[in-house]
């Protein structure tokens, strides 16, 4: 995730964060969230490309494993502040 997005969310959480800011922040989660899951699925999809060399099967299950890590603290991060 990048860092500024990171920072941003935690900070929701403090004290004088309007609902609008909130509410900007919840839509950019998402959209990363969902930006970061296409992530994932095209580094699966070129993980199990036969052609794909041991070292670029590594790099893409890495990327993988990061995007898919991004999305679901994206999603997580998105709905705690809704709560």
């Amino acid at each position: 995730m990048s860092s500024d997005l990171d920072e941003r969310i935690a900070a929701a959480f403090a004290d004088g964060v309007t609902s609008a800011d909130v509410i900007s922040l919840i839509l950019e989660a998402e959209g990363a969230a969902l930006a970061s899951g296409k992530s994932a699925e095209h580094a699966r999809e070129r993980a199990l490309d036969p052609t794909l060399t041991a070292t670029a099967v590594v790099q893409a299950r890495r990327e993988i494993e990061d995007s898919a890590f991004r999305r679901e603290r994206l999603q997580t991060g998105s709905v705690a502040t809704t709560g």
